[in-house]
């Protein structure tokens, strides 16, 4: 009921503003599904590997299970070989109707099984700006309206980058972390694995949180295999600056939700990040592949011109040397 309250008075303002109905009823419940191919050294056994890269579900009481059930027919239907969520799977560190979070993860179906890493939504507190910029917990709960209008026409915050104590110091929050594994999620945290495909391999790296210092890239990425190629999967695309020297072919984040707004002058007031040309989308970087999804959910249900996806890539071998 909360909840509700707090966020009648948007409603309301988007129902009495015409242009407010496309961003706020209409847009947040599109799903779109991309495909694309990655071309980079492969054995030739991993030429055609699916993966489905899907991300900041935001899942809470106004998500509906019609909703879900429409991202889990969409997902299962592009017979993906593996599923991997970047993180955010809850909202503001609230797991809300766990029963039916779970039911949708037990319906997704990957030969190769379903991996996640955590988003800064999914620890035990919810860590964002504060009024000085840095990242800290949140501590004022204030109405969704006045958040929205603060974002629009607010100033931009400078963001110092540093992590405060309180939120270094959050830990995982357990009841998610124990539903992810009864659905059979495998979740990775500053750890490297080998996944056997066809009789070769391939590197899967998850990291924790930038803004709760929580990516620890060195150990992310103590066990990972030179000899075979390798994707690694942060939530914020901000790491990826911290990660240009590190082994993996291709860095798959979320976080950004596209900018959401996507208008060119509200478009960096909400992308999230601090270098924004980590924006939205596949693009090549210093010789590596970084594919950032606009996501499925928000905090603020409101997007323009930034419509929920998921994203089928199909990695494809290259004329190089394929890693051996």
């Amino acid at each position: 009921m909360a909840l509700n309250l707090k966020n009648i008075a948007w409603d309301l303002f988007c129902i009495i503003s015409i242009i407010g109905i496309w961003p706020r009823f209409i847009e947040p419940q599109i799903l779109s599904i991309n495909k694309k191919s990655i071309t980079i050294p492969l054995p030739q056994e991993l030429d055609g590997l699916k993966i489905l890269h899907f991300s900041d579900l935001h899942f809470n009481n106004l998500v509906s299970k019609k909703r879900l059930m429409r991202i889990q027919k969409a997902i299962n239907a592009l017979d993906a070989d593996i599923l991997l969520f970047t993180g955010d799977w809850i909202c503001q560190s609230k797991l809300d109707q766990p029963e039916i979070l779970c039911s949708f993860l037990k319906g997704l179906i990957a030969p190769l099984g379903i991996y996640s890493i955590l988003g800064n939504h999914d620890y035990q507190s919810y860590v964002t700006k504060n009024e000085e910029g840095n990242f800290d917990i949140e501590r004022k709960n204030r109405l969704l309206i006045a958040k929205i209008f603060s974002k629009l026409f607010g100033k931009n915050q400078k963001r110092s980058g540093l992590v405060t104590k309180d939120a270094a110091a959050v830990p995982f929050l357990d009841s998610l972390i124990e539903l992810l594994k009864t659905a059979g999620v495998k979740l990775l945290h500053n750890q490297s694995i080998l996944i056997p495909y066809s009789g070769t391999y391939f590197n899967l790296v998850g990291l924790g949180d930038l803004w709760l210092d929580k990516a620890d890239i060195h150990r992310g990425f103590k066990d990972y295999n030179k000899h075979y190629p390798g994707i690694a999967m942060v939530h914020n695309p901000d790491a990826f600056d911290q990660m240009q020297n590190c082994p993996m072919d291709i860095v798959l984040c979320g976080h950004t939700h596209g900018a959401q707004v996507n208008l060119p002058w509200l478009s960096n007031k909400f992308v999230g990040v601090e270098n924004k040309k980590y924006k939205r989308g596949l693009m090549q970087l210093n010789g590596k592949w970084v594919h950032i999804s606009r996501g499925l959910g928000s905090k603020i249900l409101f997007r323009w011109f930034s419509t929920p996806e998921i994203t089928l890539l199909t990695l494809r071998k290259s004329h190089g040397i394929a890693k051996t």
